[in-house]
């Protein structure tokens, strides 16, 4: 099974996953929690520890793999001010990957796609 994107809510033990177009998966959306979940959020570890070597201890939030846009962002739990925003809210600090970096952690993400085309079509299957 492919997978367009998918969010890995860390702080929620929560997973939105989209599946590609052609893997005749409709609603495309699938929600993943608790077991379900479990197994796509140990098989995170390569990403996050790849993060946490580069800002030891940093508090992840949520990771969005964008498979079709070939990007890797990660929303990091720490509060920051955002100059020129429309509001005087504190948002969280991001992380965005493009291009080569995006293509490694990419890479680094391919055992969570595996999890979640085991957990996926057991969700999936109790739409029927």
């Amino acid at each position: 099974m492919e997978f367009s994107r998918y969010k890995l809510r860390i702080h929620d033990g929560h997973i939105r996953v989209v599946c590609a177009a052609r893997s005749g998966v409709v609603p495309p959306g699938v929600d993943l929690f608790g077991a379900e979940a479990a197994p796509a959020f140990a098989a995170a570890s390569p990403l996050i520890d790849w993060l946490r070597a580069m800002e030891p201890g940093v508090p992840i939030r949520a990771i969005l793999v964008d498979r079709d846009g070939g990007r890797v962002q990660i929303s990091i739990d720490e509060r920051i001010e955002v100059p020129g925003a429309a509001s005087e809210k504190l948002r969280p600090r991001m992380f965005r990957a493009d291009g080569p970096l995006a293509e490694e952690l990419l890479a680094l993400a391919t055992p969570i796609d595996e999890a979640l085309a085991r957990a996926v079509p057991v969700v999936v299957a109790r739409r029927v």
